[in-house]
């Protein structure tokens, strides 16, 4: 099954040329890696809003899997950089996930609207 994962990034901007890479590994029952997939920032990239960037990234799931993994690391950033990830969302591919926050404000799939 196709899942979307989503999350708001902040520093992104001391990343120019979004260096960062995502993994998300999926582990059987006994906690082995079965498989690996990794992706750039830079091909996910949905919104960029001030110092926040919003990152989606599609993983189809293998049926043996138990649990996901996920890693995010850039081997070229500054060591005493600090990034922030915040509103991690997984969902399956296709389903639309809504939330009404402060009034007007409407959330759809960690897009703020």
């Amino acid at each position: 099954m196709e899942y979307t994962s989503s999350f708001w990034f902040h520093g992104y901007q001391n990343d120019l040329y979004s260096r960062a890479v995502m993994e998300v590994a999926f582990l059987d029952t006994i906690n082995k890696d079965t498989k690996a997939e990794y992706a750039g920032f830079h091909q996910n990239l949905a919104i960029l809003d001030g110092d926040w960037a919003l990152v989606e990234w599609k993983f189809v799931v293998p049926a043996n899997t138990h649990k996901l993994q996920f890693t995010i690391w850039n081997v070229d950033a500054n060591p005493n950089e600090v990034f922030f990830i915040d509103d991690f969302l997984i969902r399956p591919s296709g389903n639309n996930l809504y939330k009404v926050q402060n009034g007007p404000v409407v959330f759809k799939n960690n897009r703020r609207y």
